[in-house]
């Protein structure tokens, strides 16, 4: 007979993250404003903790926000995202990453990324799932 641990939460669902435009707004600032290189130093301990769950949200969330945000406002997104995964401790996302969802809504929209910025994501990034996600 074993004796299991007690997980107050079990059973619970996770809480639901949803971005809000004031964050994706800051996001794009971030981008606009060269400021990317410093992630870690333009938010603050606890935007970093409590918005981590932004980098694990489903692909499709992500392609319907890119419908109320410009092409230049998404390219800012996924630029943001990009070096938020590489910089900040707890935002790594694999085939979740949100610039997958982003790069799709382009593609959805008749205007695919340009060849730069792929090529900047790759340099950018060690996640081997960018720009377009798991193979399968």
């Amino acid at each position: 007979m074993s004796i299991g641990a007690w997980d107050p939460n079990e059973g619970q669902a996770a809480p639901t993250f949803e971005p809000t435009d004031e964050q994706l707004a800051l996001f794009i600032s971030l981008s606009r404003d060269n400021q990317l290189e410093t992630l870690a130093g333009q938010l603050n301990a606890s935007q970093q903790t409590d918005w981590r769950p932004v980098m694990q949200l489903e692909r499709e969330l992500w392609i319907k926000t890119a419908d109320s945000y410009s092409e230049d406002e998404v390219i800012h997104l996924i630029r943001f995202f990009t070096e938020a995964e590489m910089q900040l401790p707890g935002w790594e996302a694999a085939e979740h990453s949100p610039v997958i969802g982003l790069v799709k809504a382009l593609r959805k929209r008749g205007t695919p990324p340009a060849k730069e910025l792929l090529l900047w994501i790759k340099e950018k990034s060690n996640n081997r799932f960018l720009p377009n996600g798991p193979l399968l």
